[in-house]
């Protein structure tokens, strides 16, 4: 009995022991949560790592140490912790957190090595478009071999072992933020525990000279992202929600971003009358602003309700002086589920970066026309190497109308954290999905070249779309869009027409190729008596002949070349409206063709039928092709060899009168269009 008493004690003790090693260990995680969530990520690692140690399979633990890491661009570190944390649960793993894996794989390894582990990771991807930016396409890859030499890149005088960010161009000085420490200063963000951004200024002279710009723009909190309009006389920037001596804090605790704006009175005078704008809010950030060409909008990143993710790009219309519009999104198609910032316009584009679009690890610098072309949304474009790298690349901006601004990037081989590089643009950079259609036309029976051949380019619906003529080498060219359906038809006097119809991809500056060969029509002179009789009676109206007017047709009137309808003085075949089937009371004209093909074996035809412009184009093809392929049906059926008929639809592409649908005609004189011809071509 005693010795179950001393057992109990013992059991009563060690879990005594336990709930408090327990609890103390929960009150841990409590404090470093809440430092986490005020985005004190340092800090918060400490504990983290502390209570890791105890508990090496908390996934809970694992996510947040490679958080702590990822949202301070640590990617080395953050790779490592995430897979960590993707080996514990595999099958159960977020796509936020695949992604984020990947993201840091992408920014550390090299591409053989990074594409080696991405097979590991597509299959665990439960919808594509968390893994969209994560995974390397064909589209992508065309993307970035069509803009990889439109940037130089160059190296700067104006970093240091801080961090120093460009921002801003004007009046022959660069804006850019900093976090140098400052002598005196003690301030530092909980974020990383480093230095507070102050705002500098230096020329771009040989001999550099950096300037605070002071108070009362900066503090000793954050102020960063300057934007000057173009007369030089308001300056947007972004600071810690401070103002008036008092540092204000949310419900939660946090301190957010907020935009600020400024004046001055001339471009020598001090800034003064620093005012918060309106749609700020100490519950959400708002950051890096940046106008419009025409000041008339204020674009910035925010994490406001209605974002997609952790930051999105609104913008404000402003009507007047301190008047702002609601914040609108620019939109899904540009904000994802992760981080877009830094927005900077230029000739009605975007440029902005992203870890939500295809990328090469880190934050990517995007741009988007904003302007829709044809109709169609343009689609985002990363600019490629060597302005993106494998690391963070964002704060892209052009000066004023140059071709060359400057970027930031932690790339390796900085000598910061992050650095400020200077790019000049060799090449206009490919922003929306073009491609282009060639070929050559040439004589089916010489092989050569042929010159001033129509060429017509027409859409799905049977429109044209384009029109061009073939030059001295036979060649021809359209610039056409991605994904779309085309029809390209081939013309020239003498010749049989040639067409052809095709689709294209989603692969940028690809180059379409349709070569065409045309049939001539009328042979050299050597090669037009092919008949063998000199005369041929045929009834005109009826078959068995029992009318005494007979039409006589001499040798060198039935040549390559001719219409027998015309020289059998044929009336019209018609058809039923939407139908190809002879009719009864047509038989009689086909039979006066079937009398001539048997009076003369050596002879070949070609059926070529044809509709009114009435009906889309593609439509009146295929239907007339039809047609012309039920009358050389009729004629086989009479005893015709199939090998001396060739059956073919022009639809409306060759109109004989002016009833082109850009004038009103009478049903009688479109009628005049609805024809079959039978043509001699041997």
């Amino acid at each position: 009995m005693k010795e179950i008493k001393n057992l109990f004690f013992l059991f009563f003790l060690v879990n005594s022991m336990f709930s408090q090693e327990k609890s103390k260990q929960n009150k841990k995680m409590q404090l470093a949560d809440k430092l986490f969530n005020s985005y004190a990520f340092v800090d918060s690692r400490d504990i983290y790592l502390s209570l890791i140690k105890k508990d090496s399979l908390n996934t809970d633990l694992l996510k947040k140490i490679g958080d702590s890491y990822y949202l301070n661009s640590d990617y080395d570190n953050s790779s490592y912790w995430y897979r960590k944390l993707f080996n514990v649960e595999t099958n159960l793993l977020e796509d936020e957190y695949i992604f984020k894996f990947g993201m840091s794989l992408k920014a550390t390894l090299s591409i053989n090595e990074y594409n080696k582990e991405l097979k590991n990771l597509e299959s665990y991807f439960s919808e594509v478009k968390e893994g969209e930016a994560l995974i390397t396409k064909s589209k992508f890859r065309s993307i970035l071999s069509t803009n990889e030499s439109s940037y130089q890149v160059y190296k700067t005088s104006f970093n240091s072992e801080y961090s120093e960010i460009p921002s801003f161009y004007y009046n022959n000085k660069l804006y850019f933020s900093s976090n140098k420490e400052i002598s005196g200063s003690k301030n530092v963000h909980k974020w990383n525990n480093k230095p507070f951004y102050d705002i500098y200024t230096s020329n771009l002279s040989s001999d550099l000279e950096f300037l605070n710009i002071g108070r009362p723009i900066n503090t000793t909190f954050h102020e960063s992202s300057p934007f000057i309009s173009k007369d030089g006389l308001t300056i947007y920037f972004s600071r810690n929600n401070f103002s008036k001596k008092e540092f204000k804090k949310n419900k939660g605790k946090e301190n957010k971003l907020k935009i600020y704006k400024a004046t001055r009175l001339d471009i020598d005078a001090p800034w003064e009358n620093i005012k918060e704008l309106p749609f700020n809010s100490d519950s959400y950030n708002c950051s890096t602003p940046a106008l419009n060409e025409s000041e008339t909008k204020l674009y910035f990143s925010t994490d406001m309700p209605g974002t997609m993710g952790m930051s999105d790009i609104f913008y404000v219309s402003i009507k007047r002086d301190s008047i702002y519009s609601k914040p609108r999104s620019v939109g899904k198609h540009i904000n994802t589920s992760k981080r877009e910032s830094f927005p900077f316009i230029k000739n009605e584009k975007l440029y902005f970066s992203s870890d939500g679009h295809y990328g090469f690890g880190g934050l990517d610098i995007f741009t988007i026309n904003m302007n829709k072309t044809k109709g169609k949304r343009s689609e985002v474009i990363n600019l490629g190497r060597p302005i993106n790298s494998s690391k963070d690349d964002f704060s892209f901006f052009y000066k004023s109308n140059d071709d060359n601004g400057f970027f930031c990037s932690n790339r390796k081989g900085g000598l910061g954290d992050d650095d400020i590089y200077k790019f000049k643009e060799k090449n206009k950079v490919v922003t929306s999905c073009n491609q282009y259609l060639e070929g050559i036309i040439k004589s089916k029976k010489t092989g050569y070249p042929l010159i001033n051949v129509k060429v017509f380019l027409m859409n799905r619906n049977g429109s044209i779309k384009n029109l061009t003529y073939t030059d001295s080498n036979g060649f021809y060219s359209f610039n056409i869009d991605c994904k779309y359906k085309y029809y390209v038809v081939a013309k020239k006097l003498l010749y049989c027409s040639a067409s052809a119809i095709f689709s294209t991809n989603d692969e940028y500056e690809f180059v379409n190729n349709i070569n065409l060969n045309l049939d001539r029509i009328i042979p050299k002179e050597e090669e037009l008596t092919l008949l063998k009789k000199d005369t041929l009676n045929v009834q005109k109206d009826s078959v068995p002949i029992t009318d005494e007017k007979v039409i006589k047709l001499k040798a060198k009137d039935v040549i390559v070349g001719v219409d027998l309808a015309k020289l059998l003085d044929l009336e019209k075949i018609h058809f039923e409206y939407d139908k190809a089937d002879i009719r009864k009371e047509d038989e009689k004209q086909l039979l006066k063709v079937v009398q001539l093909l048997n009076k003369f074996s050596e002879l070949k035809i070609e059926i070529r039928s044809h509709t009114d412009i009435r009906g889309g184009s593609v439509y009146n093809v295929i239907l007339s092709d039809k047609r012309a392929q039920s009358t050389r049906n009729y004629l086989i059926s009479k005893g015709i060899p199939s090998s001396r008929i060739k059956a073919k639809g022009y639809g409306d592409f060759f109109l004989i009168n002016k009833c082109n649908g850009e004038v009103d005609c009478l049903d009688e004189e479109h009628l005049e269009n609805r024809r079959s011809e039978f043509i001699v071509i041997k």
